[in-house]
């Protein structure tokens, strides 16, 4: 499948995106954060690939960050939803399932604190 529709959720300062977009350039990234100050810091770093971006804001603690979205090839977080309480992220995993063109994909980057070493 190719990748051209992608969300980054809980962009930050645009460092995925900016990945997904010099590795893909028939990608189109939509670059959601609840932060003001992150959103500004990506659409500085992303400002290069000029329209094939999209910088918005959205606050994945509720269900209202997929409003006005279309379906998306790749969706992926970043270190952002270990935020949430457990109950929204298993909430959110549904509403990304739901907003995946059929065959696309989710990647979620976090990190885990193994019991043992």
């Amino acid at each position: 499948m190719p990748v051209r529709r992608v969300a980054d959720l809980g962009c930050g300062d645009g460092a995925i995106a900016c990945v997904i977009l010099a590795r893909y350039p028939a990608a189109q990234v939509t670059a959601l954060d609840f932060s003001e100050p992150m959103l500004e810091q990506a659409q500085k770093r992303l400002q290069p690939y000029g329209d094939r971006v999209t910088c918005a804001q959205a606050d994945l603690y509720t269900s209202d960050w997929q409003t006005g979205l279309y379906p998306f090839d790749v969706s992926i977080s970043g270190y952002c939803i270990h935020h949430l309480p457990d109950d929204r992220k298993q909430a959110l995993y549904h509403e990304i399932y739901h907003l995946l063109n059929p065959g696309g994909c989710f990647l979620n980057i976090e990190h885990v604190a193994s019991s043992t070493s």
